[in-house]
């Protein structure tokens, strides 16, 4: 029989939102910059800093934010103390007079929160709203977890995750993760299977790693990048002639 993917479809919510985002990693406050009605501001092309006003939406958090990820229900964040915090999300009027039109404030509502065994910087996150889960790297583990509960359901590597990128174009889910000498690829699945293993040239360490549009491109201590291209079952195919370049050749 088949693997069955890992999650669960979540409900298609929405939240309304009326202004666009200003996230700063690396502070205890999170900011939202709504603009000002299109009638009065023009063209979004048109737009200075003078459109923006920001609000304090988030500062009760008590310790550094090292990662976040935001979906359309909820705000995730990740602390240098390996906490695990998540958010809904809300909007309120910041003014009440009767000829202006009022501009939203975004307001986050603590809905759960969690801490990892591991105690250092949560590193990294990243969340599949489609499946309800949330990866969550910190100290070389990358672990799934449940969205909203935050709790936990797989390990994808116990150790050594350096970096990872997430494809959910197909049905299942699929996971790049970049170690120091290889990059691997797995699908979330129960339990999470690995798909393909690529093994970096001696001497060479993974720094970053992205996925896009069939292609996973890893940036190296050697200065380089290099491309592969990743097939419907996730195996990394060499492709000759652009399979890699330097950091400067654009």
């Amino acid at each position: 029989a088949g693997r069955r993917p890992l999650g669960s479809r979540a409900p298609r919510g929405r939240v309304q939102s009326r202004g666009r985002w200003q996230l700063p990693v690396c502070t205890t406050e999170l900011h939202s910059a709504p603009s000002r009605p299109l009638a009065q501001q023009g063209a979004w092309s048109k737009m200075s800093a003078v459109d923006w006003k920001t609000y304090v939406a988030l500062s009760d958090v008590g310790a550094t934010v090292t990662s976040l990820a935001a979906t359309e229900q909820w705000l995730v964040i990740g602390t240098s103390t390996g906490g695990l915090r998540c958010y809904t999300l809300g909007f309120a009027p910041t003014s009440s007079s009767a000829d202006a039109m009022p501009d939203a404030s975004a307001r986050f509502a603590l809905l759960t929160q969690r801490q990892l065994k591991r105690r250092g910087p949560v590193e990294q996150l990243a969340a599949v709203p489609r499946e309800g889960l949330l990866l969550v790297r910190s100290g070389g583990a990358l672990t799934v977890h449940s969205l909203p509960s935050l709790d936990p359901v797989a390990v994808i590597a116990a150790a050594g995750a350096r970096a990872f990128d997430v494809d959910a174009c197909d049905d299942t889910v699929r996971v790049v993760v970049a170690f120091a000498e290889e990059v691997r690829t797995y699908a979330l699945t129960q339990p999470v299977s690995q798909l393909s293993a690529w093994p970096l040239d001696p001497g060479v360490r993974a720094l970053a790693l992205s996925w896009s549009d069939g292609l996973v491109c890893v940036a190296t201590t050697a200065g380089e990048y290099e491309l592969r291209a990743a097939s419907g079952g996730g195996k990394l195919i060499d492709l000759p002639g652009i399979g890699g370049g330097s950091a400067g050749s654009g």
